[in-house]
């Protein structure tokens, strides 16, 4: 229900990602959400997105129609995004599978 997932986000963003929480944090799986839909603007408030920003379409595996597959994480400056891109295989899943190299911040440049 699109109600229950705007609710998940919210408890997503409660207990995951508290502003003053400065634990690194990926987020990442089928939230059956598009990109412009109201739970992913939730998490979007305290997330950053680990994917292409054309935010190609990931389901169904054959022949992707619609984005509902992501990878968030936080804080933004605990790590740097060196790539992203959805794996063209559309064998192993019923949906594309999401591809992000992240590379965490050294912590002595943590605060």
């Amino acid at each position: 229900m699109p109600e229950d997932r705007v609710e998940e986000a919210k408890v997503i963003n409660t207990l995951f990602a508290k502003p003053a929480d400065k634990l690194r944090t990926v987020l990442a799986g089928d939230l059956n959400a598009k990109p412009e839909e109201e739970p992913l603007t939730i998490l979007e408030q305290n997330w950053t997105h680990a994917i292409d920003t054309a935010r190609i379409a990931s389901a169904p595996s054959v022949n992707p129609q619609s984005r509902i597959d992501y990878l968030f994480y936080r804080s933004k400056d605990q790590f740097k995004l060196l790539s992203s891109e959805m794996l063209p295989e559309a064998m192993a899943s019923d949906h594309r599978a999401v591809l992000s190299v992240l590379e965490m911040a050294q912590p002595s440049s943590l605060s």
